[in-house]
C-alpha cells in the first residue's frame, strides 16, 4: 500500500482503488496475458523463451549503487513484426516479476552497491544514488536504433502497467545513448509519463553510467575490464 500511496501523492482513496485494480488484474487474464495468471508465467509460458533468447531484455547479477536490480533493454534488439503486444507484454510481466523477486532478496553491500565518490562519482544529480531495496534500475541501449525498432504501442502498454501495476517500482531509468531521431520519439514519451516519473529518467552516455552502476556491475562490452560473467540466466550471450 506504501507504493500506492508515493504514487498518487497519499491520496488514500485513489491509492486503494489502484490497488485493488492491480489485485484484480493478477487475478485475471487482462492487459496480455490471455490464458495466464502473473503468478503462473514463466520461461516455459508461450513466446516468453523466444524473447529471452533474442536477448533484447535480461537482468545482470550485480545491482546499482542504491542495490536496485538492473534491466537491461537492448532497443535495437525489437522489431515489433516478430511478436504481439499481448506476447511482449507477458514476457515484460516475467521480467519484471523476476526483477521484483530479488527485491526480497537485497545484497550485502559490496562494490556494486558502494557510493560514488571522487572521479567516478562525475556529476550524478543530488539523490540519484539514494534508493530503496524496493526499486529497480531500468536502463534502455538506444545505440543503433532505427525507426524500425520503435513500437509505440507496445512501448504505451508498458508504461500503463509500470504506472499502474508496478508503481514506484522504477526507481531510476537511464536512457543510453540515445540518437538524436529520439527526441521526437520523447516528445511524444514524456507527457505519459508522471512529473515524478520523469524527474527518474537519465539520458546518459555510456561514460556516465558509473554514476549509477560501479564498473564492476556492468557488462563488459560497456566498461572496459568489467566482469563478463555478471549476466542472469535472462541473458542470451
Amino acid at each position: 500500500m506504501a507504493r500506492f500511496l508515493d504514487a498518487y501523492e497519499n491520496d488514500a482513496q485513489v491509492a486503494s482503488t489502484r490497488l485493488r485494480h492491480m489485485l484484480r488484474w493478477r487475478a485475471s487474464h487482462s492487459y496480455g496475458l490471455e490464458q495466464t495468471l502473473v503468478r503462473e508465467i514463466d520461461a516455459t509460458t508461450p513466446g516468453v523463451d523466444k524473447q529471452v533468447q533474442s536477448g533484447k531484455c535480461y537482468i545482470l547479477k550485480g545491482r546499482d549503487r542504491a542495490g536496485r536490480p538492473i534491466i537491461v533493454v537492448h532497443v535495437h534488439r525489437h522489431l515489433p513484426s516478430e511478436q504481439s503486444v499481448d506476447e511482449l507484454t507477458r514476457f515484460g510481466v516475467y521480467i519484471l516479476e523476476q526483477a521484483e523477486a530479488l527485491l526480497k532478496h537485497p545484497l550485502e553491500p559490496g562494490p556494486a552497491q558502494e557510493q560514488s565518490s571522487g572521479t567516478d562519482s562525475g556529476k550524478a544529480e543530488q539523490g540519484t544514488l539514494t534508493g530503496t531495496n524496493n526499486e529497480m534500475c531500468i536502463i534502455f541501449n538506444l545505440a543503433d536504433i532505427g525507426v524500425v525498432n520503435l513500437d509505440m504501442k507496445a512501448l504505451k502498454r508498458i508504461i500503463y502497467m509500470l504506472s499502474n501495476f508496478y508503481p514506484e517500482r522504477m526507481g531510476v531509468c537511464l536512457l543510453l545513448h540515445a540518437p538524436v531521431m529520439f527526441s521526437a520519439t520523447w516528445a511524444i514519451i514524456r507527457p505519459w509519463l508522471s512529473t515524478r516519473t520523469q524527474r527518474k529518467v537519465h539520458f546518459v552516455k555510456e561514460d556516465q553510467l558509473t554514476q549509477f552502476i560501479a564498473a564492476s556491475a556492468l557488462p563488459a562490452f560497456w566498461v572496459h575490464g568489467a566482469d563478463t560473467t555478471l549476466y542472469s540466466i535472462h541473458d542470451s550471450q
